[in-house]
């Protein structure tokens, strides 16, 4: 199962894509997760999620336990052509962003995709001025470069920061899950 004490992986189903699209259009949706900033319509998600949805078979919504609601959604997207590198994106709701789920969702996920596929190397990209993407990856202890790629942010221009684990990480990525389990009481 792909939970911790707080939050489980789930299946993409049909009565999410209204919650999904919700978050869409918000600005956090659109500046830190699409790479455009445009604002789409449902029908024009909807086409939108079901080709990404064809092409990116590790996704799923992030719902809180406590409350069974969706708060986020995590994928696998650009899977190298060799299919032995992948980069992650994770998207938690304001609500719930800074209080360490990303953490227990990066741990989660890379472990499901090295468990059951060849993938060999996951990493997720954070933008120098998101504090909240750069303390969850720090949080779940992956180390970090700064690449040469810049982002421009209300003018000012920022370093890209790439975090990779590779599959030899699967003891690291089990005791820190172990640990947070332990930490929340909950059983792995």
């Amino acid at each position: 199962m792909l939970e911790t004490r707080r939050v489980r992986l789930r299946e993409i189903v049909a009565n999410d894509f209204p919650t999904i699209y919700s978050w869409h259009n918000t600005e956090n949706f659109r500046f830190y997760v699409r790479s455009n900033d445009d604002l789409v319509t449902y029908p024009e998600f909807c086409v939108e999620f079901e080709h990404y949805s064809a092409i990116r078979p590790y996704q799923y919504v992030i719902e809180a336990i406590k409350s069974r609601s969706p708060i986020g959604l995590t994928y696998i997207h650009s899977v190298s052509e060799s299919g032995d590198r992948a980069f992650l994106n994770i998207f938690i709701t304001d609500n719930y962003v800074g209080r360490g789920y990303g953490v227990d969702v990066f741990l989660l996920i890379c472990r499901h995709v090295f468990t059951e596929s060849s993938i060999e190397e996951i990493c997720a990209q954070a933008f120098s001025y998101n504090e909240y993407s750069l303390s969850a990856l720090q949080g779940a202890d992956i180390p970090s470069v700064e690449t040469d790629e810049k982002r421009i942010h209300k003018g000012k221009t920022y370093p890209v920061y790439r975090f990779c684990v590779v599959r030899e990480y699967m003891d690291r990525i089990s005791k820190l899950l172990y640990a947070l389990c332990r930490k929340r009481r909950c059983q792995q």
